[in-house]
């Protein structure tokens, strides 16, 4: 197509406003330009020239950014344009976004064009010695193979892969630095693909001593992504990889040596057996890493940041930790037994960072592999945990490595200490939480929140002194006054006699709660976690909490609207709404009123925190206002049934629960959705399971069992997965009108077709039997179902069955 001239000065001109505009506006503003470009039936060609053209050079980027657009939205011949992307590929500042735009032309191409743009990039690399043509292309099989995982499954594009490895693999003994790395990364991403795995393995490894660190850097990346992908596969390589991998973690590169560490605790998760035959020489080479360096001393300050996994810079001393953590679930107290003379030896060094660096190795093992069944082993923890114990002086690194290691022994504490030391482990944390310095009071406050899960005598006595404590203790920073506001939470689960019904105590929480972060506005999180943790003690105070709840309720809502684009600071307020009506179901049609317009939109979110708040907050609205709510149902339903057809399992349990309220308080308005939703229960019954946590298959169960109720010939036939289901199941269910739902909806669709229960006939007896379902109030249901049954199944092939049953 000719372009216009006028059209292309047009073109040119918003592309030049674009590039002025680009680091300072918003997505919205560039699509704004788009938009007012593709009203020209020539804009496509107009693009095309400017990306050809040298003279606008500095437009190419931008060019190939709205032309990359287009080939998103339209049904374009890409076959047609690449010729004119390809030239970019040499262009450093242009390089990176042409290969986007050739691999989103590689994206909409068929099959045989596919195939010839990956030759002619495949040419490049055998054939070419310019180094810019060669990172182009490099750069865009990288996009390719990263964007396209199925490539290797594809019998249309089978015969060019290995060509695709082959070139790349033979890249990365290029003198060139740049282009080694390129091909690296290339293959890094390639992984999934993996071909000839006899080649590519003992290539790439080789690579550990290659003098660019990068490339060494993501051969750590490589191993880790083919030892979780394809174990089996490595598994013939682990000598070499081993030896590889001990050269990478004593690199002369901070970077790499960080990389390293950290892939051997994924090594030791797959390959346990073949990594315990180097396990003392291993240990050997990792804890010397351990030890705090000067610039990480330097680098601590006031911020609370776990040893392991907090928000820090990742360290060697880190990933080791992280290694170590995981290579203790591999070898429990073998692991343990082989350092407790190491450490108890490094504890009584006379220089601060090697008592501190055993310390934190301690922590790092003694967490998840320690099986404290075994009484003379845990003599020896104890030996050691007492030394580290006995180390507690006025060093905060110390104090807070301390207090860390108190956490990670968690309630296994009552194993190795008595009562009396555990009191006096208890005194030491009160101080620390009354005295220490920020981030020890924060790690003192975690080791307290320990204390008060172990429900022991002496700490049950101290309730009422650990309250007024945190009250006292709401105080700057923001994390310290966050922590000890969840310690409150805790509180109420632990001590609710000190909650309920006590209105001064509910002022007091919710004065100075609010007061603390509004004295932070910098500090959202900080609110946030306030409002939740309102809504979590609102609740327990009882009736006495009917006065606040008008203020709360207003309160909530002006932040609701206040936060726009915030998911987590909006589900609070939602939780803080629904808790306002678990205190005063009064309130449910003018909370109605204001969260009407926007309920759909929340009940529209994939996120998990917005599907628990807005789909419990719509259960309680239907539940308290069930009239005044079904004008705006229509909506509801379809961000439902929107969640419900693409919502992982995890996040679905609280849409469940309020779809089944919704089919039993709207049965005859919900007809014509029952069949969409059944097929859509039907398939998550039969493909995610595994996902899904008890409370999920429950309120699964009670919305089959209440559509059974109204379409009984629909839900019949799959009475038996349901049972198995039920049966998997009912022992976890502890509220009891859950369970009377599911038990009285199940049995009677047994009774209504008991024909299509004789694959599952067995499973079904487990169900209905008295000994199983423990609640008098089924007792009769489950005696009609049997009987049932047993008029149904009453042939000489079932006799078995009956005479192995009892009732």
């Amino acid at each position: 197509m000719d372009v216009s001239q006028q059209h292309l000065a047009l073109v040119i001109q918003f592309l030049e406003q674009t590039v002025s505009l680009q680091n300072q506006t918003q997505n919205t503003q560039l699509m704004s330009v788009y938009n007012e470009i593709i009203q020209y039936n020539d804009y496509i060609p107009c693009l095309l020239q400017i990306i050809a053209t040298p003279q606008y050079k500095p437009l190419q980027q931008i060019a190939c950014i709205f032309l990359r657009q287009s080939i998103s939205h339209t049904n374009m011949d890409v076959s047609t344009i690449t010729g004119s992307i390809l030239p970019l590929l040499v262009e450093r500042s242009v390089r990176p976004t042409a290969a986007n735009l050739l691999c989103s032309c590689y994206t909409k191409a068929n099959v045989q064009y596919k195939y010839q743009l990956l030759q002619k990039l495949i040419s490049v690399l055998n054939e070419c010695n310019d180094v810019p043509s060669i990172q182009g292309s490099l750069a865009t099989l990288y996009m390719i193979l990263e964007d396209d995982i199925g490539i290797g499954t594809r019998k249309e594009l089978e015969q060019i892969l290995p060509l695709i490895y082959q070139a790349i693999m033979n890249k990365l003994n290029h003198p060139n630095d740049e282009i080694r790395e390129s091909a690296m990364e290339a293959l890094a991403v390639s992984v999934f693909n993996l071909y000839d795995s006899d080649t590519f393995i003992p290539t790439v490894i080789q690579r550990y001593n290659d003098s660019s660190a990068k490339v060494r850097l993501i051969l750590c990346q490589i191993i880790t992504s083919i030892t979780n992908a394809f174990p089996d596969v490595l598994k013939k390589f682990i000598s070499q990889v081993i030896h590889v991998l001990v050269a990478l973690t004593n690199d002369p590169n901070e970077s790499v040596r960080i990389h390293a560490c950290g892939v051997w605790g994924e090594l030791c998760s797959v390959y346990c057996n073949e990594i315990k035959q180097v396990l003392p020489s291993l240990l050997q080479l990792l804890l010397p890493h351990t030890v705090l360096t000067d610039r990480e001393i330097g680098d601590i300050g006031n911020e609370a940041d776990d040893c392991l996994d907090g928000d820090g810079a990742m360290t060697e001393r880190k990933q080791i930790g992280v290694s170590l953590d995981q290579m203790s679930i591999c070898y429990g107290n073998e692991l343990i037994g082989l350092l407790l003379p190491f450490l108890s030896e490094q504890l009584k060094s006379t220089e601060w960072k090697y008592k501190e660096a055993a310390i934190f190795v301690f922590g790092c093992i003694i967490c998840k592999g320690w099986n404290p069944n075994n009484q003379q082993f845990n003599q020896q923890v104890k030996t050691v945990f007492i030394q580290i114990l006995d180390k507690m002086d006025n060093s905060p690194l110390i104090q807070y490595v301390i207090m860390w290691v108190i956490q990670r022994v968690g309630s296994n504490i009552g194993f190795i200490l008595t009562l009396d030391e555990i009191n006096k482990v208890y005194e030491g944390v009160i101080h620390l939480i009354k005295e220490g310095v920020p981030r020890v009071k924060y790690q003192s406050l975690s080791v307290l929140s320990v204390f008060l899960d172990l429900e022991l005598p002496f700490i049950q006595q101290q309730h009422a002194t650990i309250l007024n404590l945190m009250l006292e203790h709401i105080e700057p920073p923001v994390f310290v006054g966050g922590r000890v506001i969840d310690l409150i939470s805790q509180l109420v689960d632990v001590a609710p006699e000190l909650f309920e019904l006590n209105s001064v105590l509910l002022k007091r929480v919710i004065s100075q709660y609010i007061q603390y972060a509004s004295a932070f506005p910098n500090s959202p999180q900080l609110m946030e976690s306030v409002v939740y943790n309102l809504s979590y003690i609102l609740p327990r105070f009882g009736d006495v909490g009917i006065p606040v709840t008008v203020s709360m309720k207003d309160f909530a809502i002006n932040l609701l609207n206040a936060s726009e684009g915030d998911l987590e600071m909006q589900s609070s307020c939602l939780l803080l709404l629904s808790s306002c009506l678990a205190v005063n179901p009064t309130l449910s049609e003018k909370i109605l009123q204001m969260v009407a317009p926007s309920l759909p939109k929340y009940l529209h979110y994939l996120k998990d925190c917005m599907t628990i708040a807005s789909y419990g907050l719509l259960g309680d609205l239907i539940t308290y206002s069930t009239n005044e709510i079904k004008p705006i149902m229509g909506n509801v339903m379809n961000s439902l049934l929107f969640v419900l057809e693409n919502g992982h399992p995890s996040i679905l349990s609280n849409v469940l629960w309020s779809l089944g309220i919704i089919i039993q308080r709207y049965t005859n308005d919900m007809q014509s959705y029952f069949n969409s939703i059944y097929q859509r229960l039907l398939y998550l019954l039969q493909n995610n399971l595994s996902d899904f946590k008890l409370n999920t298959k429950r309120n699964m169960l009670i919305c089959f069992a209440r559509i059974g109720e109204e379409l009984p010939d629909l839900v019949a036939p799959i009475i038996g997965n349901i049972c198995s289901q039920l049966l998997s199941s009912v022992n976890g269910l502890s509220d009891n009108e859950a369970l009377c739902t599911v038990i009285l909806g199940v049995g009677r669709l047994i009774c209504y077709n008991p024909k299509v229960c004789e694959s599952s006939l067995n499973v079904i007896l487990q169900i209905f039997q008295h000994s199983f379902v423990k609640y008098e109030a089924l007792y009769e249901m489950c005696d009609a179902v049997i009987m049932t049954l047993k008029q149904t199944f009453n042939t000489p092939q079932y006799s078995v069955i009956w005479q192995n049953y009892s009732q």
